[in-house]
């Protein structure tokens, strides 16, 4: 009989999306975009492999037109240890038809080496613009995770 594992803590990040123009944009003006954190599975090997965080985007959105120049920018900080990150993910679905999109091909999930600590993760909704990437979010996710 094997003992029942223990539950993962998880957290989620809410970001709030900004001004949508045209407004009938997917999800529209001041949307949220989630995306969960919780630590990563570890394997038993020797060395054993370093504290994880993996974060993922629960229900990717429906695509539409405007997602394919959108991502989020998750950025990580390890409190105890100074280390930091950034991973990059898609927040809607691959449509069923070829795309251009540079962005189609991030994941939906990541796992970041964020090391053991108290670890704090902000999320940011980025667009491609003609002036560059831009953030777009009113509200950027802050939460921090405990990672064992």
């Amino acid at each position: 009989m094997r003992p029942a594992a223990a539950p993962m803590l998880s957290f989620d990040i809410p970001a709030l999306n900004g001004l949508q123009l045209p407004p009938d944009v997917a999800g529209g003006t001041l949307s949220p975009v989630r995306v969960v954190a919780k630590p990563a599975p570890r394997t038993l090997q020797y060395p054993p492999p370093p504290a994880a965080v993996e974060f993922a985007v629960p229900a990717p959105a429906k695509f539409d037109y405007p997602y394919g120049y959108r991502f989020l920018s998750v950025s990580w900080r390890n409190l105890a240890t100074g280390k930091t990150g950034v991973v990059r993910l898609r927040h809607w679905q691959k449509p069923d038809y070829p795309t251009t999109s540079d962005f189609a091909r991030l994941p939906t999930s990541a796992v970041a080496p964020t090391g053991s600590g108290p670890v704090i993760a902000t999320v940011r909704i980025m667009q491609d613009r003609a002036a560059g990437i831009q953030a777009t979010e009113v509200i950027p996710g802050v939460n921090v995770l405990s990672v064992p």
